[in-house]
């Protein structure tokens, strides 16, 4: 397995169904891995998408989000459109 290649965030980003539900293959989920281990933004978008689900599943909690974390939520969700 070559895990010396780079795996550019928008690549990442394009995987999140994937990576969440754990339908990766190995290599896949080692770039990722490694990516998120130097990409603070990445770890944080990941951070947030998983425990987003997590308060989902619970469905007991109602969160409620300071209009600037939304917006700069959206902004980085949306930097990957095609």
């Amino acid at each position: 397995m070559n895990t010396d290649k780079e795996l550019p965030c928008c690549d990442l980003m394009h995987h999140l169904n994937a990576l969440i539900d754990g339908d990766l293959d190995p290599e896949t989920t080692e770039l990722i891995q490694n990516h998120m281990e130097s990409c603070q933004k990445c770890r944080a978008v990941i951070n947030t998408l998983n425990k987003t689900i997590e308060l989902c599943q619970e469905g007991t909690q109602q969160i409620h989000l300071p209009q600037d974390v939304h917006n700069r939520l959206l902004e980085k969700l949306h930097l990957c459109e095609d």
